[in-house]
């Protein structure tokens, strides 16, 4: 004859009872772990995929007040290169930046940032008359300036980007050279570029415009 096995004390079902809990747990890590690689996020699946730090930097907004990288922290931004005397793409960007504004108008932790590559030309004031031409609403739309070479190493080096070379006639028979790019970036909460876009393509702009609500609700 078997004897019945005694019922487990207090301490011992307390054990069991976590021993299962772990169980779970862990079984629903796993299973979201082969979720994820199997089934992508929806920033990934909108071609976010880039994880390319914005390194830190220091310019001056149109107010003539310092702006630093530290600023985008914990929100999602969209940075464009133009300059204010640009007569063929930089319309364009700055035209659909502020459809992209307006779109967003409301919902907080977007910043769109414009910064000039003719930065002796478009001084903060110049920047700011600019900005207005265009309905900017400075809460969340910044144009910065700077020094020449600052600007041209964040374009080239801190957000990776090719530049052409134009040559602006500045006074009748003096050109300047403009390093220029058309191309826009989106970057995170955490302050990585997850994408770029080409700014004079129309259908970039919708696709951006997805990729910035995919980011805002990423935590």
């Amino acid at each position: 004859m078997v004897e019945p096995r005694p019922k487990p004390g207090p301490q011992e079902a307390l054990l069991q009872a976590a021993a299962l809990a772990m169980l779970a747990l862990t079984a629903l890590a796993l299973g979201w772990v082969l979720f994820t690689r199997t089934h992508p996020s929806r920033a990934d699946a909108l071609g976010l995929a880039l994880r390319w730090p914005v390194p830190p930097f220091s310019l001056t907004d149109q107010a003539g007040k310092e702006y630093g990288a530290d600023r985008l922290a914990g929100r999602v931004a969209v940075v464009d290169f133009i300059y204010t005397r640009c007569g063929a793409s930089c319309p364009t960007l700055t035209s659909q930046m502020a459809l992209l504004q307006r779109k967003f108008r409301g919902q907080a932790g977007l910043q769109l940032l414009s910064v000039t590559v003719d930065p002796l030309h478009d001084t903060p004031a110049v920047l700011a008359r600019y900005a207005r031409q265009y309905g900017a609403d400075f809460a969340n739309w910044s144009f910065l300036s700077g020094p020449s070479a600052r600007i041209d190493g964040l374009m080239q080096q801190g957000f990776k980007l090719q530049v052409e070379h134009l040559s602006v006639d500045e006074r009748g028979d003096q050109l300047v050279d403009i390093p220029h790019t058309s191309t826009v970036a989106l970057v995170d909460r955490h302050g990585l570029i997850r994408a770029y876009y080409e700014g004079v393509e129309e259908a970039s702009w919708p696709k951006l415009a997805q990729g910035v609500a995919a980011l805002l609700a990423e935590p």
